[in-house]
């Protein structure tokens, strides 16, 4: 059997999903890019979009083959699934239909959430056929916030995650090349003493900020080497994207013989 080594960097399109509160500018963020709009909130955006407001799980899965069979015409190097949190609920819709239940809790003892992991994979392995075209991967999440058990610390706290089930937003954090988390910049600033002790007060700016660098208060990640935080502005991104891939070499491949 022949294997191919593969040595440097291999240059693909970005699967991201960003996430944050309501009205943060996620969508505005990615306006550049073929939107599959799940929850009708992009009126006041000029952008390209597919309407999916009131789409089934499976009329979902006929977008994806849809751009894939015409991506030429359509011209777009982005695909912005807005949001998947949206999205989540019309697997559940599907996963009921398909297994009679009446409600995702059902089954019993989290073994729906858990079944609709193969609606989610599904899903996945249509974004991966459609950036295997060149399209860069954009999910859009709503953020909440849920606790979290450090065994590291023995301590538990809470901090902001996607607005999916456990399961479901664990395969989404392995899936993406990039998880940033949007929010407001937060400043300190002192506003007195109290017995000596300085006293300040938090103020935000009117800047929003897009975070890769995890912290306790919020989960991030990066597969490349990008800056703790940049502002929430896709150029931006996507200069920061090419300086951190400018620092390697692009990928070679040799064919190996077992000799078998």
């Amino acid at each position: 059997m022949d294997f191919t080594i593969v040595n440097g960097k291999k240059v693909k399109p970005i699967r991201i999903c960003i996430y944050g509160s309501d009205g943060c500018g996620k969508s505005t963020w990615a306006k550049h890019g073929l939107f599959f709009d799940m929850e009708g909130g992009l009126n006041e955006i000029d952008c390209k979009s597919i309407d999916l407001v009131d789409a089934s799980c499976s009329d979902v899965m006929d977008a994806g083959r849809y751009v894939y069979k015409n991506h030429k015409e359509l011209d777009d190097d982005t695909l912005v699934v807005d949001s998947i949190d949206w999205l989540e609920r019309k697997i559940f819709n599907a996963a009921c239909k398909d297994n009679g239940w009446t409600t995702i809790e059902q089954p019993g003892y989290g073994k729906g959430y858990v079944m609709v992991l193969k609606y989610w994979t599904e899903f996945l392995n249509m974004m991966d056929r459609l950036r295997e075209l060149g399209l860069n991967i954009v999910l859009i999440s709503h953020s909440q916030v849920v606790r979290f058990e450090d065994p590291m610390v023995d301590n538990s706290f809470d901090r902001h995650d996607l607005k999916l089930n456990k399961h479901s937003r664990s395969l989404i954090r392995e899936w993406v090349d990039v998880l940033g988390y949007v929010a407001p910049e937060i400043l300190t600033s002192k506003i007195g003493d109290n017995f000596g002790t300085p006293q300040y007060k938090a103020i935000t700016t009117n800047r929003r900020l897009i975070h890769f660098g995890e912290q306790p208060t919020f989960f991030a990640k990066s597969r490349m080497t990008l800056p703790e935080s940049l502002p929430l502005e896709w150029d931006a991104f996507i200069s920061a994207v090419a300086s951190a891939r400018a620092d390697g070499t692009i990928a070679e491949k040799k064919q190996v013989k077992t000799g078998k």
